[in-house]
């Protein structure tokens, strides 16, 4: 399951269907009810959300409670999306068979902090987003933003505090 299917999540979907697996998108306008029903039958569930004041926190422990026993938590989108002590009693508890994590809350994770020691967690020095299209996109994205500003318009998908316009 992918949890932010944009751009990166149909990337990520090119990536996993030629070793046989069968991906899934969850998107911002997918129903809560139609969310939960697919988080609760994935066996690895990926978040690629951005930080907002919608997401933040959104992998609590209610959340965490009903992903299907032994699944696995990715997390390469933002530390702050998961509620740290609600994963850590999820993993400890065995509810959830583990986590690989390219983003934390805090970041950097301190030295001696209990994902450190948890036997079932992976985790990343935030290097998720390095991808093989990134610097011609982020070359293009920019040309498109400085074009925009120098006409005088409004770029497109401007984010201020969180809400995207």
């Amino acid at each position: 399951m992918i949890w932010g299917y944009g751009h990166i999540g149909h990337l990520l979907e090119g990536l996993l269907t030629p070793f046989g697996a069968e991906v899934s998108g969850i998107r911002s306008s997918t129903p809560d009810l139609q969310r939960d029903g697919l988080l609760s039958r994935a066996d690895w569930v990926v978040l690629l959300l951005p930080s907002t004041p919608d997401t933040r926190g959104i992998v609590n422990a209610e959340l965490l409670g009903r992903l299907k026993p032994g699944a696995w938590l990715a997390n390469a989108g933002r530390g702050n999306l998961i509620v740290t002590d609600d994963l850590l009693a999820a993993l400890d508890s065995g509810h959830l068979g583990g986590a690989a994590l390219d983003v934390t809350d805090p970041e950097p994770l301190p030295e001696g902090h209990p994902l450190w020691a948890q036997k079932n967690v992976i985790i990343t020095p935030h290097i998720a987003s390095t991808t093989t299209d990134l610097v011609a996109r982020g070359a293009s994205l920019t040309r498109d933003f400085l074009l925009t500003m120098q006409q005088g318009q409004e770029p497109e998908g401007r984010v201020l505090d969180g809400q995207k316009y």
